[in-house]
């Protein structure tokens, strides 16, 4: 047997050894200058290639030794209804001389599922994104018009405030009124007969001073109760501010780890299409 013959033989004998160590499913064919020598089929892959048949002017193999290189190809699955990548070597004697090819084809039907599952949960991720993305311009939105009518609520509130000093001025003037109807009473009832007509003009003074006061205490009431409601909805307000505050910065955050997800999500989908 010759050398080159010896050399063939050896890697027809690690055949099968080298398809149990490769974790996918494969095929493998060795041949020499002009022939087929050795076909190995895949559990699902199998190119259906014969033992002994000549090599043909531009198959892979052939096309190997004229080249003298290694050759890899990717084969569709439209081809033999599985993809697989093939990776083709010559194999040399120690002169360095092609004495025959290996090739082996290695099955990408499990890789393509993988790909084809992380492109879906890109996706899902990136529609996710854009929903968090809407969700915290929102909530950014939201947080500033709480902001704006938290200042607002604190404005009502100091306007509020400034109602009493105007009641509490009008009050005055009431019972200044009040006070001098009653001396200019007490002034016409000195006067007698002629002092009447000025008793009953110092009496309608006293019953709008009266009136006054009655209205200053109703309209305390009535602004005490504003306040009440504008206290209440100050505190709401703040509540709900604080609260649409972390929901903003929450999504942001959310946000921030989608998109770093998404990135790294295409680093996977772009490294198992290079496998």
């Amino acid at each position: 047997m010759s050398e080159n013959e010896k050399t063939l033989n050896y890697f027809i004998e690690m055949s099968t050894y080298l398809q149990d160590l490769i974790d996918e499913d494969c095929i493998i064919g060795i041949g020499d200058t002009e022939t087929f020598l050795k076909y190995l089929p895949g559990k699902e892959l199998d190119v259906k290639a014969v033992e002994g048949a000549p090599l043909k002017k531009g198959d892979v193999m052939y096309r190997c030794l004229q080249e003298n290189k290694k050759i890899v190809e990717i084969i569709p699955k439209e081809i033999f209804g599985i993809p697989f990548k093939s990776v083709t070597i010559p194999i040399k004697n120690h002169q360095g001389n092609p004495v025959g090819t290996i090739s082996i084809g290695r099955s990408l039907k499990r890789q393509h599922r993988h790909t084809e599952l992380i492109e879906n949960i890109a996706a899902a991720l990136e529609e996710i994104t854009a929903n968090i993305d809407e969700i915290s311009s929102s909530a950014n939105e939201i947080a500033v018009s709480s902001e704006e009518t938290s200042t607002q609520s604190k404005n009502a509130m100091l306007q509020m405030s400034q109602s009493d000093t105007i009641l509490k001025y009008i009050k005055n003037i009431s019972d200044e009124t009040n006070l001098l109807g009653l001396n200019a009473a007490i002034e016409a009832a000195k006067a007698g007969e002629q002092g009447r007509g000025f008793s009953v003009v110092a009496e309608r003074i006293r019953k709008l001073s009266v009136e006054t006061t009655n209205s200053v205490t109703n309209i305390n009431n009535i602004l005490q109760s504003i306040k009440e409601s504008v206290s209440k909805m100050h505190e709401v307000i703040e509540t709900t501010t604080g609260a649409t505050k972390i929901q903003s910065e929450n999504a942001e955050q959310i946000l921030g780890a989608l998109e770093e997800l998404n990135a790294n999500t295409q680093l996977l989908a772009d490294l198992s299409k290079e496998l």
